[in-house]
């Protein structure tokens, strides 16, 4: 069962597209289901039932993106009807919350825009961390796998997916059918299921990153500016990503990897 852990909808967040036109395109892409994960709310049960009855046969399970400082916790499933809308004040409330509801929680796209992760893994730690996404800085693997490894988070993948066309571009691939969130997180848990991508969205994805990178290094090797960069038909995203060392190029060992390759699951000993 192939599930995208992370997309988000025009409706409750900064989406481009619709919730069903989201889930349409993960259809189309060879989803089985995906979590709708907008940025500070947790779809409604009701919300979550009409979409369901809309797509009878595709899966669609709740969850929503929290901000931490300058990092982005994913919160899946759990008793709660909503996730507050404010930031929670300290990462202790984003546990507390956390605890409190039994939802389970992802460490999003670690290193997307520092090179340290800005709240305490000691006060709180989630329970899984991103090593794909289109917002994951894949020259930080070896920086992501050893965390994992430190804590003992299964790693997993999502694709943060703004726009149809990016729905399923990392997703997890599950070695049993689910239904719901729970039965989801216990998959993760247990380590029963790996990492895939659609080939013509990882075809697309690694030709976009190679010519837009390449004209960053190009622009940087010239002392230009991002607004060189951007002149010349890049995206910022990718200039600033390059000057700072890192890279969007999604990696070999990502399609097919199991957190239980690296030493994490539940009958491995702990490091």
């Amino acid at each position: 069962m192939r599930i995208d852990l992370h997309v988000h909808t025009q409706e409750w967040s900064d989406g481009k597209a619709p919730a069903a036109d989201m889930i349409r395109a993960g259809i189309e892409h060879g989803l089985d289901g995906l979590v709708i994960a907008d940025h500070h709310y947790l779809l409604t049960r009701a919300e979550q039932r009409a979409l369901q009855a809309q797509f009878p046969g595709f899966t669609v399970l709740r969850g929503a993106e929290v901000s931490v400082g300058t990092d982005h916790v994913l919160v899946i499933g759990g008793s709660a009807e909503e996730v507050p809308k404010v930031r929670p004040e300290t990462v202790g409330e984003l546990g507390e919350f956390a605890r409190a509801t039994g939802a389970f929680t992802v460490l999003a796209h670690p290193f997307w825009r520092e090179p340290v992760i800005g709240f305490s893994l000691e006060e709180f730690c989630p329970d899984a961390i991103d090593v794909a996404s289109m917002n994951v800085d894949t020259a930080s693997f070896g920086r992501i796998v050893e965390i994992a490894q430190a804590r003992h988070m299964p790693l997993v993948a999502g694709s943060d997916a703004h726009a149809p066309g990016e729905v399923g571009m990392f997703h997890v691939v599950l070695d049993e059918d689910v239904a719901d969130e729970a039965a989801l997180a216990a998959a993760i848990r247990a380590g029963r299921y790996c990492i895939g991508a659609p080939e013509a969205l990882w075809r697309a994805r690694c030709a976009e990153v190679e010519f837009q990178e390449d004209l960053a290094r190009q622009v940087l090797a010239e002392g230009g500016t991002e607004e060189d960069y951007v002149t010349r038909g890049g995206e910022a995203v990718f200039f600033r990503r390059c000057a700072r060392g890192g890279s969007h190029m999604p990696r070999p060992e990502f399609l097919g990897l199991r957190s239980t390759d690296y030493g994490i699951g539940p009958h491995v000993q702990a490091s």
